[in-house]
């Protein structure tokens, strides 16, 4: 379905509703409610649907309104910048992530204090560095947001990987596929332990084949997971 896809197939991809929030990691369903309230993303609470559900656009820049606020950008500003990204006229966010898929071209996201944006290509490899001024702006690597937030789902044919799988274990592989953690360790149904292969944990967790997974994350936090089994 996702094998080698033109620019029109990957822009519908991008914005096909079709995951809902346990697909977005790190993120509850109150902190979700309050960002539709602030108007960062669109507004679904009224939906009457059991589960509100989003595109892989979303999620990118719901991973970027992340990095936003650490930088401080107060909710008008991260409003601009959301009003610049999706803009109707040059679907900017839309467009530099469809080139990033499908082309590996380099983008970043400019952002100043009041919310005043640019997305462009970098004229060098140094330009990130060199422009990167924290008391004025922020440059955001977008290849790097699309890498820890989209980039495998959108590899993935559809979403049944996930059927069966509790929040947990989905966040877990969506974590371990993103390399959004500093170290793991699993124990597998056979009580070896695993710590390297983040590919083969996903793996195991996918096939309920796990007992325990522990992962330190990039902010120190532990996230951890274990299989229910039967008592006996």
């Amino acid at each position: 379905m996702k094998n080698n896809p033109s620019e029109i197939n990957i822009k519908e991809l991008l914005q096909e509703e079709a995951y809902t929030g346990k697909f977005i990691v790190g993120l509850r369903r109150a902190l979700l409610s309050q960002w539709q309230r602030d108007g960062f993303i669109r507004d679904r609470r009224d939906n009457h649907e059991t589960w509100a559900r989003f595109s892989l656009l979303e999620i990118l820049w719901l991973e970027i309104i992340q990095e936003l606020r650490a930088f401080g950008l107060k909710s008008e500003a991260i409003q601009t910048v959301g009003e610049y990204a999706f803009a109707k006229a040059e679907q900017k966010l839309l467009n530099a992530t469809t080139a990033i898929l499908s082309e590996d071209t380099s983008y970043v996201l400019k952002v100043q204090k009041n919310g005043v944006s640019d997305i462009k290509k970098p004229v060098d490899s140094n330009q990130i560095f060199q422009e990167q001024k924290p008391e004025n702006h922020i440059i955001i690597y977008l290849n790097d947001m699309v890498n820890r937030s989209i980039r495998w789902l959108f590899n993935q044919p559809n979403t049944e990987w996930s059927q069966g799988l509790t929040r947990d274990e989905v966040q877990a592989v969506l974590i371990l596929m993103n390399q959004k953690y500093d170290s793991f360790k699993c124990k597998g149904k056979s009580d070896i332990e695993i710590n390297e292969n983040a590919a083969q944990v996903a793996e195991l967790i996918q096939h309920r084949d796990y007992r325990r997974l522990e992962i330190i994350l990039d902010d120190k936090s532990i996230f951890s997971v274990a299989r229910k089994t039967k008592a006996s």
